[in-house]
């Protein structure tokens, strides 16, 4: 039986795709880069690493691996991917929000990744300053976009920082 659509593009999307989401092999470089990114500070005592647009949790799944003291969070617009995420990692915290309507009134983290989110927002600005409140002050924020034109971000955002793989 085909399941039948829903108001919400995200929780249909979650739902009929999350298996090849998790296959997909930029998902491994992607994740290697955020994890150079986060560095050494996310392994310290106390670390908490908030994931923003989490889906289903793989990304952050893979974090626990490797930050195993990591106090998790991850916030997304779509139950059915949370309800995924919650099952893979019932001692993380999840919290289901629109980012683009709602500022979130929660604890700050100490490091923050916006993974594969911003490209499909129609206003990536209001997300990320409605998920300022989710980081801490000196806190850090670990940001990407696919490859190729992303007018839009960068008409909006700015190019501050290009990295560059190897570098």
């Amino acid at each position: 039986m085909t399941p039948q659509p829903t108001d919400n593009p995200w929780e249909d999307h979650w739902r009929d795709h999350a298996a090849s989401a998790r296959l997909n092999p930029a998902q491994a470089f992607r994740r290697r880069l955020i994890r150079r990114l986060l560095g050494a500070g996310a392994k310290q005592p106390g670390a908490t690493i908030l994931d923003i647009g989490c889906g289903p949790g793989d990304l952050l799944l893979e974090l626990s691996k490797h930050y195993p003291d990591a106090k998790l969070t991850g916030v997304d617009v779509s139950a059915s991917g949370l309800e995924q995420a919650q099952a893979k990692l019932p001692n993380a915290q999840f919290l289901q929000t629109d980012l683009i309507e709602t500022q979130p009134d929660a604890d700050p983290s100490n490091f923050a990744v916006c993974s594969e989110v911003l490209e499909h927002v129609d206003n990536p600005v209001t997300l990320l300053r409605h998920s300022s409140s989710l980081i801490a002050t000196e806190g850090t924020l670990v940001v990407t976009v696919p490859g190729g034109q992303c007018q839009l971000l960068t008409d909006t955002l700015g190019t501050a920082v290009t990295l560059h793989p190897g570098t």
